[in-house]
């Protein structure tokens, strides 16, 4: 469409779709830097690291996806589940959070190891969430291939046609509604059901009102280098992830049946 792939040569495209470390559930992968690793040729000293990188990767992945996931998970289904106190509800969130990322951070290692082996180096899929200072931060190391596909292709496209179609006057505007679109997109992304909507739309409210924040406010502006200013951001923003988990996981609506 951009013009910018001229030739789509029938085998190497189908390698791209079909190549297994990242058919199924791996890092979203671009084809032109897939078609770089595809006609690399390695000498045995570059392989041999690229090799030993992806065997680490394996093992790490592997770490992440059984003992470490399979530990949220239980303490998330053994001492959080079907209670129905503040206290317990936070529990459940913040356990649901960690198995999310252990066990998707693990699948995502073993796709980049496998892939590695195979001598394309396919992108890391996270850079340690958790410390995250912000939601920008956040979906900058979360699921990173996606959110700059999501980037690329959905929210610069928005805001270049709004823009060039002069749909509202600010650019702030123009950058919050895209947000908006663009995490909604993102709900849907992961499934047509309430949950992963509602999942998106909540993200989308967040990046618009962190742009809003970002841009308007004095006190972010005068703060946001200061060392207590970052701590508190941080723990506000691990609240506001968690409670997207917690939308993510279906599990809100049983809850508010039993409250009410």
């Amino acid at each position: 469409y951009d013009g910018i792939i001229n030739e789509i040569k029938w085998y190497e495209f189908l390698e791209f779709l079909l190549f297994f470390p990242t058919l199924s559930s791996g890092p979203i992968d671009r084809s032109r830097r897939f078609s770089q690793d595809y006609y690399k040729i390695y000498t045995g000293k570059e392989y041999s690291e690229l090799l030993s990188n992806g065997i680490v990767k394996i093992m790490w992945g592997l770490l992440y996806k059984l003992p470490l996931s399979g530990t949220a998970m239980y303490i998330m289904n053994t001492y959080m589940i079907n209670k129905y106190d503040p206290i317990h509800i936070i529990g459940y969130a913040y356990s649901y959070g960690l198995y999310m990322f252990f066990d998707f951070a693990g699948y995502s290692l073993m796709a980049v190891g496998a892939s590695n082996v195979l001598g394309i180096e396919t992108p890391m899929n996270f850079n340690i969430p958790f410390i995250s200072v912000d939601i920008k931060d956040f979906w900058n190391r979360w699921h990173i291939t996606l959110s700059t596909w999501l980037r690329d292709f959905v929210f610069s496209r928005i805001v270049m046609r709004f823009m060039r179609k002069k749909i509202f006057k600010k650019r702030l505007t123009t950058a919050m509604v895209a947000y908006m679109i663009n995490m909604t997109f993102m709900g849907f992304w992961h499934g047509i059901t309430l949950n992963y909507i509602a999942y998106g739309f909540y993200h989308g409210i967040l990046m618009a009102a962190f742009e809003w924040y970002q841009k308007k406010s004095k006190f972010y502006k005068k703060n946001k280098n200061k060392t207590w200013y970052k701590v508190i951001s941080w723990i506000i923003t691990m609240h506001l992830v968690m409670f997207g988990f917690l939308i993510f996981s279906g599990k809100m609506s049983e809850w508010a049946r039993k409250l009410i």
